[in-house]
């Protein structure tokens, strides 16, 4: 995906696993850091692919915030 999702200062962060991972260690503190890659990792792992739908609705919003003239 070449849009990005996340933009800190300048940098800019893009919706692919090592662009992910760089922007969580760089802008979240040391202590949460490796909690979160774990996280990450924890839903790669074979059994949350071969979870099934439990069958409820899903609404998927997305939002980004522009500037106007009013």
């Amino acid at each position: 995906m070449s849009e990005h999702f996340l933009k800190v200062g300048d940098k800019l962060y893009y919706s692919n696993e090592e662009s992910t991972a760089e922007a969580i260690k760089e802008n979240i503190r040391p202590h949460g850091v490796n909690r979160l890659l774990d996280y990450i990792d924890e839903t790669k792992r074979t059994k949350a692919e071969n979870v099934e739908h439990p069958g409820v609705p899903m609404v998927i919003l997305y939002a980004a915030h522009e500037l106007t003239p009013f």
